[in-house]
């Protein structure tokens, strides 16, 4: 598994562009947003809850209407 995660990787970051626009950058911060909110709704209630399902979708649908917006 190490190896599928790191030698396709270190080739795409040596021969290839990266370039963080704002799309990119708005859905690593919903991203880590999503991620808090599943640390903690495991730490309140040991399990994923109606309502952290519910803030997921929310944040995709932000990132959809951000795009949509400014696209």
């Amino acid at each position: 598994m190490v190896f599928q995660s790191t030698i396709p990787v270190s080739i795409g970051l040596a021969f290839t562009s990266w370039e963080l626009d704002r799309f990119s950058v708005v859905a690593g911060v919903l991203a880590l947003a999503g991620g808090l909110v599943a640390i903690v709704a495991l730490q309140l209630r040991r399990r994923f809850s109606v309502p952290a399902i519910v803030l997921w979708a929310a944040l995709y649908a932000a990132f959809v209407g951000y795009v949509f917006a400014t696209a």
